[in-house]
């Protein structure tokens, strides 16, 4: 599949189901997402790996283009989907990056999605 292509499914996806993980991406993707990348945002800070080349550069794509955000997220919602990758948690993200690899965990919703406010008594 083309990377525009993976693209647009993932902007679509985000967009119906929110609040969107890695693994859900994979899933959704299949063998498609499977291969040997590893997406991080600082030297040792990484989002996630096991992925393909191709799914790397389409969800670079959907950020660097705005129609998809990513949010820091618990590690719960990774425990609900079934995976957890090995590292260590990221509980803060030094400028440099860290010596080990460590786990950032987020999830992707659309642009603008407001979290709903509620008076608890």
């Amino acid at each position: 599949m083309m990377v525009e292509e993976m693209a647009k499914k993932i902007h679509d996806y985000v967009k119906e189901y929110k609040h969107v993980s890695f693994v859900e991406i994979m899933r959704f993707f299949g063998q498609e997402a499977k291969g040997d990348y590893c997406m991080e945002i600082f030297h040792n800070c990484i989002l996630w790996s096991g992925m393909s080349k191709e799914l790397v550069d389409a969800i670079n794509d959907c950020l660097i283009r705005g129609i998809i955000v990513m949010n820091g997220t618990v590690p719960m919602v990774y425990f609900v989907d079934g995976k957890i990758p090995k590292w260590p948690l990221a509980k803060r993200l030094p400028k440099n990056g860290f010596k080990t690899p460590h786990w950032v965990p987020v999830v992707f919703n659309p642009p603008g999605e407001k979290l709903n406010a509620r008076k608890t008594n």
